[in-house]
Order: C-alpha cells, then structure tokens, then sequence
C-alpha cells in the first residue's frame, strides 16, 4: 500500500472535523442550548458576536506507541466556551459543557476515525472585561486516542 496526495485526509484531521459537526449540531430540542458558532482557529473571546460559541483550539498529539504496523495517539483538544456575560452566565454555560458532553459521548468513536473520546477534566472558567459588553468563557479539555496505520496516516485502524 502506498501513501499518496489523493489518499484523503489524515486520521487526526477527520476527528476533529466530526468534533466541529458534532458541535454545531447542539441545539434544543436535543440539548438545552443552541451553538451559534464553532471555529476551528483561535479567536479573541472578546471578538466573537455571536454567542454561546465553541473554538476549537490547541490540538497537541502526543505517539503512544508504533507496532505491527500501527501508530497510536493522544490527541489533546480545548474547546474554549464563550458566552456573553449576563447575572446567569454561570448557570448557562454549565448547561453549554453538560450538553458538550452529551453530543461529544453520543459517537466516542468519532465516526470509526478514534479509538476513544474523553471528556472528563478539569475545567477552567475566565471573565473578560470587553469594551461593549464582557463574556464568559470556560476552557474544556477532551481526549482522543486514534491509531492509524504506520506507512499510511489516511487510514484509521
């Protein structure tokens, strides 16, 4: 088998597409929230208008381990929550992480692309004081383990 330009997109890149779509699915009467947007750069928090909003950012893969042919990986993703700050910012950005979890946990697998998908971790929760109007944001840390096959990353396994 060889690996060529037209073998499609690699493993890690298919996961975090389906992550996005999965993302932008949120919303009643499914969930408790509706996702008005999802990025896959990194945006100021205080340039976003359009709220409650999810940035999926800083992507680090770390090999666990090469073997028959295989490659493993921990994938390690931010998805930074943003919403404007109101008296219940609190509350509605609790309801945004628990229904993050649910759409998350409904395909740990990512589509066949992942081995597993964790959403457990320790959250962080920031305030930013914004010129017009200040927003909330709180930082959720998802894990992915991927093997793909050695000579080919196009090809999960």
């Amino acid at each position: 088998m060889t690996y060529d330009e037209n073998s499609g997109d690699p493993v890690w890149e298919r996961i975090l597409q389906n992550i996005v779509t999965t993302l932008e699915a949120i919303a009643p009467p499914s969930y408790q929230t509706t996702v008005r947007k999802v990025d896959r750069f990194e945006d100021n928090p205080l340039e976003i208008g359009r709220t409650p909003a999810i940035l999926v950012a800083d992507n680090t893969m770390q090999p666990r381990w090469t073997r028959n042919f295989l490659t493993e990986y921990t994938m390690e993703v931010v998805l930074r929550c943003v919403l404007k700050r109101t008296d219940d910012a609190e509350q509605k950005l609790a309801r945004l992480m628990a229904d993050i979890i649910v759409a998350l946990n409904t395909d740990t697998h990512r589509g066949g692309d992942a081995v597993e998908t964790e959403t457990s971790g320790e959250v962080e929760t920031f305030v930013f004081p914004g010129k017009q109007v200040e927003v909330c944001v709180a930082d959720m840390p998802v894990t992915v383990e991927f093997r793909h096959l050695s000579a080919d990353p196009t090809q999960a396994y």
